[in-house]
């Protein structure tokens, strides 16, 4: 037991403490995490699959759903490459090399405490835990080489930092079949930064380096609030609405020039707010004794979304039109029941790098298991994804078409253990 205790101390040390990294494509108001590694070996079906403590992050309704009081807490790695068709073009001087080194993240740290009346039946129960708020959350790093008779430029860049959030939640189990939830949700103090390093220019002759940073400061609040219905003994459906919210960010610049045998140093700092509209999700869940099957709708309002600026007000996605996810998972049931899923999420990639205005979609596949020691459960999952769309590249007479794919693949675990009861109301 002290070593169990030990583990969860140090766990949600690291989930405080350790950088969280993503890509700064602005999806990530999109695509907040799943972090249980259950919902996620299912496709991702968070709703109807996550039960306990990491019931915060998703669907607080299902927070009061289990009689006993736990602990969760959770990390993955993360690895991806990319294939980008633009070094084959014609008059394209520059090679470019992008990747997303594997890498560990703590995931969620998760607690909840349950009061149950035995003679009515209903619970009410307190969740608190912090995790990652961002699916993209990862390393990258890229290297790119230009040139031509007059100019070269050789550059890496490598990308860290992020976002995660502290949440609360309460949920009320109303009699056997309804039970409700609604959770508040708060960044902590996150930072993402890009750091472009060795930037070397030879321009005739005349040779130039510099060191370049700029990052952003997130701030961001925000809350839940759901439902979960047992529509039959076998059936239940659960929704979940986040209220439209604002999400800030403070941008800074800084850069350390020679130029020309001549020093310079720049800084900048500027802020923009991004007006993210109301999004919701539903979904259905069909349970029997030898399996599970779940289905999850959610949608994409990415027309909607506004961008304050420093210098005007606009679309946050140019003319990108509205998406949707979809997520499908099945369990088989038994001592190390098999898990499969898969989902097909829509991200706002910028119109103006598609031939249309349609997103493009996240598509991913998924399997997990899981292991029973005494008091701990432990949930596994491995996931693959992969998004991919045709861009264009004027190369000074005509357009050219080329693909960009981008490969994902996670790997994580979320750890389960049964607290002793502690009366929430006397």
């Amino acid at each position: 037991m002290r070593k169990i205790i030990l583990l969860i101390i140090l766990l949600f040390c690291s989930t405080i403490y350790a950088q969280f990294d993503y890509s700064i494509n602005p999806i990530v108001a999109f695509t907040p995490s799943v972090n249980d590694a259950r919902a996620r070996s299912l496709g991702r079906t968070e709703l109807v699959t996550t039960f306990g403590a990491n019931a915060i992050f998703t669907n607080p309704a299902n927070l009061c759903l289990r009689d006993d009081n736990s602990v969760q807490i959770g990390g993955r790695l993360i690895g991806g490459w990319i294939n980008d068709d633009s070094n084959n073009l014609s008059n394209h001087n520059y090679e470019l090399s992008e990747s997303y080194p594997i890498y560990f993240k703590a995931s969620q740290f998760a607690c909840v405490l349950t009061h149950h009346n035995s003679d009515s039946g209903r619970n009410i129960s307190l969740g608190l835990g912090v995790s990652t708020y961002l699916d993209w959350a990862m390393k990258s790093k890229s290297e790119r080489y230009y040139r031509d008779d007059d100019y070269t430029s050789d550059s890496k860049t490598t990308n860290n930092g992020g976002i995660r959030t502290l949440s609360i939640a309460l949920a009320a189990k109303l009699n056997d079949r309804i039970a409700i939830g609604a959770g508040l949700h708060k960044s902590l103090k996150s930072r993402y930064n890009s750091k472009d390093d060795n930037h070397n220019l030879d321009i005739r002759g005349q040779q130039s380096s510099s060191d370049r940073e700029f990052g952003y400061y997130f701030d961001t609040f925000f809350s839940t609030i759901s439902t979960s219905i047992q529509l039959t003994e076998t059936v239940m459906f659960a929704f979940m609405i986040k209220p439209e919210y604002c999400y800030k960010s403070n941008h800074y610049y800084y850069k350390h020039e020679f130029y020309y045998g001549m020093e310079y140093i720049y800084h900048d700092y500027r802020t923009i707010k991004a007006n993210i509209p109301t999004t919701y999700g539903a979904g259905l869940s069909y349970e029997t004794d030898q399996a599970i099957l779940a289905f999850e709708y959610d949608n994409r309002p990415f027309h909607d979304c506004k961008l304050d600026t420093y210098l005007n007000r606009a679309n946050l996605f140019d003319d990108t039109e509205n998406g949707h996810s979809i997520r499908m998972g099945l369990e088989y049931k038994s001592k190390y029941p098999i898990r499969m899923g898969f989902f097909s999420e829509a991200i706002p990639i910028i119109s103006d790098e598609l031939t249309d205005n349609s997103p493009a979609y996240l598509i991913g596949f998924t399997a997990g298991t899981a292991v029973s020691f005494k008091k701990i459960i432990a949930d596994i999952y491995a996931e693959y994804s992969f998004w991919e769309t045709t861009e264009t590249f004027y190369n000074g007479s005509t357009y050219e078409r080329y693909t960009r794919k981008e490969d994902f693949i996670n790997v994580g675990i979320t750890l389960t253990g049964i607290i002793p009861n502690i009366s929430l109301i006397n």
